[in-house]
């Protein structure tokens, strides 16, 4: 949703070119995420609870459960980002991962494989190994798969036919 002064809100349309740029800055937001959380790898509760993280999104995965992928997925990159001890990062953070949710609300139980939980275990490893080098690899990895998959949904999406209701 956009606002618009003295307009309103509008629902916005979402584009390849508009998740694009979403995910273009959320990964430029992660590289500084990532640079400011290495320092902070200490904080074991923060770390325990991105791990319970990666368990609760395997077994969602193993389930078909998109719903709970989603929020686990969105929950694990803003509890990175708040490990980064950054208030100002961590709120444009939230604003931008907002703006991922629609475009993760595409997938179906077909598109949810183990890759999702690996590669979100591999961002991990390497913060908590304080490995900037293999953590922003890392991060362009999922980057790069995330923008293939919503390619994929909004190909089919913009295929599939349309309902009476949204034609009328």
């Amino acid at each position: 949703m956009d606002y618009h002064p003295r307009r309103g809100f509008r629902v916005s349309t979402l584009t390849l070119k508009s998740a694009e740029d979403v995910f273009a800055t959320r990964l430029a937001l992660e590289r500084l995420v990532v640079e400011q959380a290495v320092r902070h790898t200490d904080r074991v509760a923060a770390m325990t609870q991105l791990g319970d993280m990666l368990i609760a999104m395997a077994e969602a995965v193993h389930r078909r459960d998109v719903g709970t992928v989603i929020e686990v997925d969105l929950g694990f990159h803003r509890a990175l980002a708040a490990l980064a001890d950054n208030k100002i990062l961590d709120k444009v953070y939230r604003l931008v991962t907002e703006r991922v949710r629609p475009a993760l609300a595409l997938m179906v139980p077909d598109e949810l494989h183990d890759e999702l939980v690996d590669q979100h275990r591999r961002i991990l490893t390497a913060v908590k190994e304080r490995n900037l080098e293999e953590a922003e690899a890392a991060l362009r990895a999922h980057n790069s798969y995330a923008v293939d998959l919503l390619r994929t949904l909004l190909i089919r999406q913009a295929k599939a036919p349309r309902s009476s209701a949204e034609t009328s």
